[in-house]
């Protein structure tokens, strides 16, 4: 799922300019016409803002609605005043991707562009109006590719430059404004979570993992889910006594306690982790103890200056599921009645389809 493969592919390439290319980066940040994924700056001054999508399991090429809302964004942010240099970010690798880069190279060509999107516009003046002013931008952006084997760079030792990322060269934009990049906020506090479980052998995290809603509805989504000793949720399932699937939830500040206690308590009782923590700038590790005074079974991770460190080990939780038996109804918009109900298994942690649903009810009756 695109909503698991984008916040991790925004941390590799964190990763990649912070680590490798000794980049000063943040993340989410506020650039007046929207929260653009990273920005990072360079030792001479400028800033580079980075658009991270995955746009293949999204569906945007070939489908002309989801195109005009991704130019728009891009064009938003590169006429932001905020940037010197602007590039989209994607995944790299996998069946057709050289003729798939060529074709977001395409949509990105100014003349393409007029051609393809601005009779589709003339009922939107304000679309047009920008896309008409505008449009040359787009032949300014650059494009990266981002390949998940990076998530490893730290044991592998590999050397990356930005050669190895581009596969089109950004030409300079008009900066007229500077960024705002805080020492600390929840996507830095997210990243060095992140990236601190990438440097431990035998262990894989990825970002916004899913988890079983027994409320029934839509897959819940944590911050970061950690893969400990094996990577496959039915495996954990089966030995848990051996490895571990750990959530964690990043949180910069504990301003709304009601709603933090829920969230925790519905992750603690998911059924799809082993163990639980959250993770707090450490300005707040007294607040933090004390809120979960009473749920000693969650753990506290506290970060501060790219520092992480476990406060309190959390406990042991029991997984119950390997899978989500995710159903969704269709819905007829013109006739207003619904359609047959939609199956699908989703795996734990990563989101992709599952071959089979099980629990360890159902582990336990085969094989006792």
């Amino acid at each position: 799922m695109s909503y698991v493969i984008k916040p991790t592919m925004t941390c590799i390439l964190w990763k990649v300019l912070e680590e490798k290319l000794d980049l000063q980066v943040g993340g989410r940040l506020n650039v007046d016409v929207g929260w653009i994924d990273l920005v990072a700056r360079n030792p001479t001054g400028e800033y580079i803002g980075l658009m991270v999508e995955a746009i293949w399991e999204k569906g945007i090429l070939g489908n002309l609605k989801k195109e005009l809302r991704f130019l728009d964004q891009i064009l938003k942010y590169m006429t932001s005043g905020y940037f010197d240099y602007f590039y989209i970010c994607i995944p790299k690798g996998g069946d057709k991707r050289e003729e798939k880069i060529r074709s977001l190279e395409r949509i990105l060509n100014s003349e393409e562009t007029r051609r393809r999107y601005l009779s589709h516009l003339l009922n939107n003046p304000d679309d047009y109006y920008s896309f008409r002013m505008y449009g040359d931008y787009l032949s300014n952006c650059g494009i990266l590719a981002i390949d998940e084997k990076w998530i490893k760079i730290n044991r592998e030792k590999e050397n990356i430059d930005f050669p190895d990322l581009e596969k089109r060269q950004p030409k300079r934009l008009r900066r007229s404004h500077q960024v705002n990049m805080p020492d600390i906020n929840k996507a830095r506090i997210a990243f060095d979570v992140w990236n601190y479980y990438t440097k431990i052998e035998n262990v894989l995290p990825i970002r916004k993992g899913v988890l079983p809603n027994l409320e029934g509805k839509e897959p819940r989504r944590i911050d970061i889910m950690v893969f400990k000793g094996e990577t496959r949720a039915n495996e954990i399932l089966r030995n848990q006594e051996k490895f571990d699937l750990i959530g964690i939830e990043v949180k910069s500040n504990l301003n709304n306690v009601k709603l933090i206690l829920k969230q925790m308590n519905l992750y603690r009782n998911s059924g799809g982790l082993t163990r639980l923590y959250m993770a707090v700038p450490s300005k707040l590790e007294e607040d933090a103890l004390s809120l979960f005074e009473d749920t000693p079974d969650v753990g506290l991770i506290t970060v501060d200056k790219k520092i992480v460190r476990t406060i309190r080990e959390a406990k042991r939780l029991e997984m119950k599921y390997d899978a989500i038996l995710y159903e969704k109804a269709g819905f007829q918009e013109k006739l207003g009645y619904r359609t047959s109900v939609s199956r699908r298994i989703l795996e734990i942690g990563w989101g992709g389809d599952a071959e089979k649903y099980e629990s360890i009810y159902s582990y336990q009756d085969k094989n006792h």
